[in-house]
């Protein structure tokens, strides 16, 4: 039995629905918030594990616990 529509027609139906991509990329923008407070709090880290080395990493470490 012949197909009622041809592939191509069946194709751009389908793409009415947002694929899995569409619907990931329309949530970006919560994610884009989350990765700028990744980028701060590695910034934070970066910074600390520079002082680290200056002053000394046992001393960094009992500067933090107080």
């Amino acid at each position: 039995m012949p197909h009622k529509y041809h592939e191509s027609q069946v194709r751009r139906t389908d793409a009415v629905e947002p694929s899995e991509e569409e619907k990931q990329t329309q949530e970006k923008p919560a994610q884009k918030e989350q990765s700028e407070e990744e980028k701060q709090m590695r910034e934070k880290r970066r910074e600390r594990t520079e002082r680290g080395r200056e002053v000394g990493a046992e001393e960094a470490d009992a500067g933090e616990k107080t």
